[in-house]
C-alpha cells in the first residue's frame, strides 16, 4: 500500500508538470508578446504559474487524500506555483548576474536552474503543506520534499535535454523537461506521504490494541 501510494503520487504529479507546462506555454506564451507590456514582466511569470498549478493540482486529485478539499488544493497549487515562478524569476536574474561569464557555464548554468527550481517548489510546496498539515498532520517535511524534489528536477531536466540526443524528447521539450520535474518532485513529495500513512496506520493499530 505504501509503495503504491507512492508510486501513484508521482504519476500524477509527472503528468501535472508535463501537462501544465505544454498548456501554459501555448496559453500564456502565445499572448505574451500582445500583453508582455500591459501585463508587465512579473505579472505575466506569475500567471504562466498560476497555469502551471493549475495543470498540477487537477492531476494530483485522483492521488489526493479523501480528507484534503479539492477545489482549496486547486486554488493553492495555483497560487502556490505562481507565487514559485515569481520567485524563480527573481533569484533566478540576481544569481545570473552573480555568474562570472567566465567562470564553468555548465556550473554555474546548473546553480541557476537547481535554485530556481527549489524556489518553484518552495512557492508550491508552502501552499500544499498549509492544507495538507491539519488533515494528515503533515510536518515540515512536505516543504522539505518539495524543495529539494523540484530544485534537483530542474537541474536534471536542464542536463538530460541538454545532453541527451534523444529525438522524442528534442521535439517534446516542454512536456518533457515537465515531466523530468514532476517525476522527482512527486517521488519527493510521495515518499513524505507514504510515510505520513504508515504512521497513521500504526497509530491506529495502536489504538485498537487490545
Amino acid at each position: 500500500m505504501r509503495s503504491a501510494r507512492w508510486a501513484w503520487w508521482t504519476a500524477t504529479t509527472t503528468v501535472g508538470y508535463a501537462v501544465g507546462m505544454a498548456v501554459s506555454v501555448a496559453l500564456v506564451g502565445a499572448t505574451g508578446r500582445p500583453l508582455g507590456a500591459v501585463l508587465g514582466g512579473l505579472i505575466f511569470i506569475a500567471l504562466f504559474g498560476a497555469v502551471i498549478g493549475i495543470g498540477i493540482g487537477i492531476a494530483q486529485l485522483p492521488a489526493l487524500p479523501r480528507a484534503v478539499p479539492r477545489r482549496a488544493w486547486l486554488v493553492g497549487s495555483a497560487i502556490g506555483a505562481s507565487i514559485g515562478f515569481v520567485l524563480a524569476s527573481v533569484v533566478g536574474e540576481q544569481l545570473g548576474n552573480l555568474v562570472s561569464p567566465t567562470g564553468n557555464i555548465v556550473i554555474g548554468g546548473g546553480a541557476i536552474q537547481i535554485t530556481s527550481g527549489a524556489m518553484l517548489g518552495l512557492g508550491l510546496g508552502v501552499a500544499q503543506w498549509r492544507l495538507l498539515r491539519r488533515p494528515l498532520a503533515i510536518g515540515r517535511a512536505w516543504l522539505v520534499a518539495s524543495v529539494i524534489g523540484t530544485g534537483l528536477g530542474y537541474g536534471a531536466a536542464a542536463a538530460i535535454l541538454e545532453l541527451l540526443e534523444v529525438p522524442i524528447l528534442k521535439m517534446n521539450l516542454i512536456p518533457a523537461f515537465g515531466a523530468i520535474v514532476g517525476i522527482l518532485t512527486g517521488i519527493a513529495q510521495g515518499a513524505v506521504l507514504a510515510m505520513v500513512g504508515a504512521s497513521t496506520r500504526a497509530q491506529g493499530q495502536v489504538n485498537d490494541g487490545p
